[in-house]
Parts: structure tokens; C-alpha cells; sequence
């Protein structure tokens, strides 16, 4: 009946997943986009260019899952 938990951050992305197993069942409850963010933007540089990008986010989400396997 192990139970994990972990975050994690991406940019200024945060997010964080607890799951629970027992036998063939999985529950996990997800938190993502902790802080609201509504546009993930990027920069990337090279010696001749740069390119940016913006794309829209979804807001702040929390979801329960259940999975079995069989």
C-alpha cells in the first residue's frame, strides 16, 4: 500500500500529484498550475537569432483519477 507524493516546477509552472496503489488500483489526485498562470512564454537564443513564443495555459486544474489494471 505504498502512497507517493511529489511536486514538481517547470518555469514558474507548479504542480504536485499524490497517489496511492493497492494491488491493481490506482487513486491519484493532481493539482496543476498552482499559481494561475494563464500564457507560458519562452525565449531561445543562438549566435545568429533569437525565437519567442507565448502559448495560453488553462487555468488552475484539480482532478481525481482512478485507474485498475487488469
Amino acid at each position: 500500500m505504498p502512497m507517493e507524493i511529489f511536486f514538481y516546477a517547470h518555469g514558474n509552472l507548479l504542480g504536485g500529484i499524490a497517489r496511492y496503489k493497492y494491488d491493481k488500483y490506482i487513486l491519484s489526485f493532481v493539482v496543476e498550475n498552482l499559481l494561475n498562470k494563464s500564457v507560458f512564454a519562452y525565449t531561445v537564443h543562438d549566435a545568429l537569432q533569437s525565437h519567442s513564443a507565448s502559448y495560453p495555459l488553462r487555468g488552475r486544474s484539480v482532478r481525481l483519477d482512478f485507474s485498475y489494471y487488469f
